[in-house]
């Protein structure tokens, strides 16, 4: 089932992520995310310097005097949200789980998007794209955003994240920033990855729980893979190191493939504050360029 924070959950976020954005974070975002193009601004009197490609030659026939194009840069973004629901998200070893930190952290990001006039668009996919809505923006489609990440359910198990990407590269014809949400359990998605990472801007959010690196209770637990639905035993304490060392080889290698991809990269644990991760992120961003 696709978990995800309750609508009282939702309001206050809704509330914080305002405050935020207006002070400081909505800014920072702007200023590290922006849009690819200029737009034309005005026209004003050439002044020598200026760059002759963009006289204006129509209004310098018309009033005899060379008067040149100005353009301001296109700060409006395409924010387009692809989310793993797959059953691997439903995990957590306490009471929030990868798929409820997923979808915070998808509403956050839809907000700041939100308060700068940027479209929003939204996939949530499993084995497949299990549903998806076009970058649009405003009040009504934020809504349909955030509706569709509290209450869709998934009907597929595992996860195809390859599928995910080609289905995102056709919805997203120009520039567009892209945060993919996952905890990254599939293989065979390199090669599309760097594809959608040289025509966009990309950011992988890795979502994890503490209880994967072997944190569990003492004793054997009766466990089953989310995914394939096989059910075994686990001797919890005597693995526990090598659980520990097999999740952070993991986590290590899954960035290093995705930074060598060209895309950003951003560890997100379910014990984490969602707000204090994203407001670091996109400081950090914005200090590297």
């Amino acid at each position: 089932m696709w978990e995800s924070p309750s609508f009282t959950e939702i309001k206050k976020l809704r509330m914080g992520l305002r405050k935020l954005s207006s002070e400081n974070l909505g800014g920072s975002y702007r200023s590290v995310f922006r849009g690819q193009g200029q737009e034309f601004e005005k026209v004003r009197e050439y002044i020598i310097g200026d760059d002759v490609r963009h006289i204006d030659w129509n209004v310098t026939a018309r009033t005899g005097e060379p008067h040149l194009k100005v353009f301001r840069e296109e700060r409006n973004l395409t924010l387009q949200l692809v989310v793993d629901i797959s059953k691997s998200q439903c995990f957590g070893s306490n009471q929030v789980t990868k798929s409820s930190i997923a979808a915070e952290l998808a509403a956050s990001l839809a907000w700041i998007a939100t308060h700068s006039q940027d479209q929003i668009g939204l996939s949530v996919f499993s084995d497949h794209v299990e549903e998806s809505l076009r970058p649009q923006r405003g009040k009504n489609h934020i809504a349909k955003v955030i509706q569709l990440l509290k209450k869709h359910q998934s009907n597929g198990r595992q996860t195809n994240l390859a599928v995910a990407i080609d289905h995102t590269m056709q919805l997203c014809k120009k520039h567009s920033l892209i945060f993919i949400i996952s905890d990254f359990e599939c293989s065979d998605y390199e090669q599309k990855l760097r594809h959608i990472s040289q025509k966009h801007d990309v950011v992988c959010c890795h979502t994890y729980d503490p209880g994967e690196a072997g944190i569990l209770p003492q004793g054997y637990l009766h466990m089953q893979d989310a995914e394939k639905e096989t059910p075994f035993f686990w001797p919890a304490i005597s693995h526990t190191p090598i659980l520990k060392e097999a999740f952070t080889q993991n986590m290590q290698r899954t960035e290093q493939m995705i930074r060598q991809c060209g895309s950003d990269y951003l560890a997100l644990s379910t014990t984490d504050s969602v707000m204090r991760k994203l407001t670091q992120f996109i400081h950090e961003r914005g200090k590297v360029r």
